[in-house]
């Protein structure tokens, strides 16, 4: 990677003026910040999108990613930096797809909030992004299950042919037949000697 600026972080020079200078590049797609902290001595990267927009990080020394990496680069008081041009070079392990706007970062610096949830800009991909404190994660796919078909048979089927005047027809006729059972039963009862003796007549 080619050098672009570098210098000191200072109380002077602090983390706030180096972010600016990046977002005020508009010759370098996707420029790197290499930050070397003279306190703690650890090193990491930050990695930029056009625009100004924080992807994500790494610490070399603890392999810390995504927003904690972050967070702890940017709060270096004591260290130096060098902007980096990785030209055609894709850097995987700095990109978290974070999309974190580096002028909102400016605004809470020197201290950093522990979730970067105020942090994140408007750029498009960010709307389409689920952030989680030391990863993220693409929303899960939305499942659609095939929508169940209906338990009632053909057009022909009986239940489609429901007619309820034929079923009212019905239900009279065999109230009509249990009525006439009745009163012949009762008729058997009362006469059933007469019945039988008339009958046996008629036979003969």
């Amino acid at each position: 990677m080619d050098v672009i600026v570098e210098g000191k972080i200072t109380a002077e020079e602090g983390v706030d003026e180096v972010l600016q200078t990046i977002i005020d590049l508009k010759t370098v797609a996707n420029p790197v910040l290499r930050i070397n902290c003279l306190d703690a001595r650890f090193q990491g990267k930050i990695g930029f999108a056009q625009g100004g927009f924080i992807l994500g990080a790494k610490i070399d020394e603890t392999g810390e990613l995504g927003y904690p990496a972050v967070r702890r680069l940017l709060m270096v008081r004591n260290g130096n930096y060098a902007i980096l041009d990785p030209e055609k070079q894709v850097v995987q392990d700095i990109n978290q797809t974070l999309w974190l706007d580096a002028e909102k970062v400016i605004q809470v610096l020197p201290d950093m909030p522990q979730l970067p949830d105020g942090l994140v800009g408007a750029h498009p991909s960010a709307a389409t992004t689920t952030l989680v404190y030391d990863r993220y994660e693409e929303p899960s796919p939305v499942v659609r299950r095939p929508a169940e078909r209906a338990s009632v048979g053909g057009v022909n089927s009986k239940a489609r042919q429901f007619n309820p005047s034929d079923w009212r027809r019905r239900y009279a006729m065999l109230i009509g037949l249990a009525l006439i059972l009745i009163i012949l039963a009762a008729a058997y009862m009362y006469y059933g000697d007469q019945i039988l003796a008339l009958l046996h007549t008629f036979i003969k």
